[in-house]
């Protein structure tokens, strides 16, 4: 994980530390998914909702990352269409996905969650705001 992707979620926990957040990762089954899912599970503030990861649909979360296979209430992965309500329905959800994926995601959960606090952690975004400084 790059700093800029660790200040990021630094900030957002920061942000959950407020009151308990329930928290979406879309594409928790990928490397930068799972290592969110590594901060967050033990953060007082925050209740891990959805973990969305399209290949691993249906599998549980400790099944693929076996580091996590003493935690027994991790939510079993599921894809983001059969999910998108309950999604919607958390404070929070970060964005592990593709850049192109993530762009048409952010546009939904703006419309039907304008409350919602998204954050894209997409390598090309990240990319373009560093050399945009």
């Amino acid at each position: 994980m790059t700093v800029f992707r660790l200040v990021v979620v630094l900030a957002v926990v920061y942000y959950c530390a407020q009151a308990l957040k329930t928290v979406s990762i879309l594409g928790a089954s990928g490397y930068t998914g799972a290592e969110l899912t590594r901060i967050l599970i033990n953060h007082p503030g925050v209740k891990l909702q959805v973990l969305t990861g399209d290949r691993s649909a249906g599998m549980p979360f400790r099944q693929i990352f076996p580091q996590f296979s003493h935690i027994k209430d991790l939510p079993i992965l599921t894809k983001w269409e059969d999910s998108q309500k309950e999604i919607e329905k958390c404070d929070v959800a970060f964005c592990c996905l593709p850049h192109g994926t993530t762009q048409e995601i952010i546009k939904i959960l703006a419309t039907n969650a304008p409350k919602m606090k998204v954050t894209s952690l997409s390598t090309i975004q990240i990319c373009f705001f560093v050399y945009s400084i």
